[in-house]
C-alpha cells in the first residue's frame, strides 16, 4: 500500500517556507496567551465582582492577541535571522505574561476584581509598557516602519497610558485610563485594515 506524500493532495516537492515555519511558533505562544485571557473572562464579567478597568484591560489583551496574529502577515517578506526571530517572539511572550497577570491561575478565587486589579497594577502595567515598546521596535527594526507612521503614534500613546497606570494607584485615574482599550481597538480597526500594507 502506497500513501501519498501529502494526504491532502499537495505536490510532493512542496515545502514549508521559513516564514510559515517561524509563524507557527509565534502563533502557538499567542494561542497560550489568548487561552489564558479567555479562561478568566466569565469570572471577571460576573456583575457582583467585576471591575470595569480590569474588564477593559482584559478585553484589551484578548483583542491584541488577534491583532498580533493578523499583523504577522506583514512579516512575510522579511529576511529572517535568529536575532530577528527572537526579537519578534518577545511580543507574544509578553502578551502571555500580561494574560497570566490579569487572569490568575484560579479566577474563581477572586472575591473582588477591583482589589485584584489594583494589587497587580505594577507588574501588569510594567509588562504592558514593555510589550508595546517591543511592538514599536519590532515594527521599526524588522519591518522598517517609519517612526512617524500613524500606527506608531497609536502605539506611543499606549506606552504613555501604561506609564501613567504604572505611576498611579488612584482608582479614579484607572477608571479614566480604562477608556483607552476600546478607543485603541477602534483605532486599530482602521489602521490595520490590511496586514500586507501596514507601513506602506
Amino acid at each position: 500500500m502506497h500513501l501519498k506524500p501529502d494526504p491532502l493532495g499537495g505536490k510532493a516537492d512542496s515545502i514549508v517556507t521559513l516564514f510559515e515555519y517561524l509563524a507557527a511558533a509565534h502563533t502557538l505562544i499567542l494561542t497560550f496567551a489568548l487561552t489564558r485571557a479567555l479562561s478568566g473572562l466569565a469570572q471577571a464579567s460576573r456583575p457582583s465582582r467585576r471591575s470595569l478597568p480590569h474588564l477593559s484591560w482584559l478585553g484589551f489583551i484578548i483583542s491584541n492577541c488577534l491583532f498580533a496574529f493578523w499583523a504577522m502577515w506583514g512579516y512575510a517578506d522579511v529576511e529572517w535571522t535568529l536575532f530577528r526571530f527572537l526579537s519578534l517572539l518577545t511580543v507574544p511572550v509578553f502578551m502571555y505574561v500580561f494574560s497570566s497577570i490579569i487572569v490568575p491561575p484560579d479566577p474563581s478565587a477572586i472575591d473582588s476584581w477591583a482589589d485584584y486589579f489594583l494589587e497587580t497594577r505594577i507588574p501588569l502595567f510594567a509588562t504592558g509598557g514593555i510589550l508595546f515598546v517591543a511592538i514599536v521596535l519590532s515594527n521599526q527594526l524588522i519591518q522598517g516602519a517609519s517612526p512617524t507612521h500613524p500606527l506608531e503614534f497609536t502605539l506611543y500613546a499606549t506606552v504613555g497610558v501604561f506609564g501613567v497606570g504604572l505611576a498611579s494607584a488612584s482608582a479614579r485615574v484607572h477608571a479614566v485610563l480604562a477608556i483607552w482599550p476600546p478607543l485603541f481597538f477602534v483605532l486599530l480597526l482602521f489602521q490595520m485594515d490590511h496586514p500586507a500594507r501596514l507601513f506602506q
